[in-house]
């Protein structure tokens, strides 16, 4: 045993190339609380704090919708195709409803968005106001208090994020093989799914920034990880991403 501040002279940091394989042994006078060597660094210890909104000037990104409806508004394709054949007239109200895995791996998923839908047009649709009170029984049933409150008003998602407009997404999660994460466009009538981060009104501009191998390296040293692979984080990545001093600086970035 040793005292609990004792510092040990050398550091002994195990890496694994491969995650089924044996580990890779290197030795530091300093390590980060990242883990990297920081004999270079000013302050070895520093961290990137969280930040509720973008401190660079960068417009906010923002999560996609999130309805905590107990799965009554989400259909596959199979369910989708039987909800529609015993009620056609419910089909303007189905959209694609896309999260990381539809995104990165494809599929297909629907969702009931119900969030305009008058109420005479509810009044024809049996089976979706059986969904509707399907979903106000399930919050109701919650131990959340914030969600019980929800059940107040069944035809909207806890985070409601209904885009007009085509928007950029970012993964929530994505493999930590891939050197780049796959940004890039989608555009309504699709809604995005809370596993997706999106910027709306986004530029080339920040397509290039958020594609950058700077913007890569910095979320690769900071953000957080599920298993081995990237948990992009809006607060502590996006928020804190240093950007050049000059706001011109950034018009020379090409996608």
């Amino acid at each position: 045993l040793e005292p609990r501040n004792a510092t040990r002279q050398e550091k002994r940091l195990f890496s694994y190339p491969d995650i089924n394989g044996e580990p890779e042994e290197s030795r530091h006078q300093v390590l980060s609380p990242y883990l990297f060597d920081a004999s270079g660094l000013s302050d070895p210890h520093l961290v990137v704090r969280e930040e509720s909104a973008p401190i660079n000037g960068m417009s906010r990104l923002i999560i996609g919708s999130k309805p905590i409806d107990g799965g009554n508004y989400i259909f596959d394709a199979a369910e989708r195709g039987a909800f529609l054949e015993a009620e056609p007239e419910a089909a303007p109200w189905l959209r694609p409803f896309v999260g990381a895995r539809e995104y990165l791996q494809g599929g297909e998923r629907w969702i009931l968005a119900l969030h305009d839908a008058p109420p005479g047009v509810l009044a024809r649709l049996p089976r979706v106001r059986e969904r509707i009170a399907a979903v106000r029984a399930y919050r109701e049933a919650s131990r959340s208090k914030p969600t019980q409150k929800l059940a107040a008003t069944p035809t909207l998602y806890h985070v409601n994020v209904i885009p007009t407009a085509p928007f950029l997404v970012i993964p929530q999660v994505s493999s930590e093989r891939r050197d780049y994460i796959p940004i890039g466009w989608l555009e309504p009538p699709v809604i995005p799914s809370d596993k997706l981060r999106l910027l709306a009104n986004a530029t080339l501009a920040d397509f290039a920034l958020l594609t950058s191998a700077m913007h890569m390296a910095w979320m690769r040293a900071i953000t957080g990880r599920m298993k081995s692979d990237y948990m992009y984080s809006v607060g502590v990545v996006y928020n804190t991403f240093p950007l050049p001093p000059q706001e011109a600086d950034l018009s020379k970035l090409e996608p």
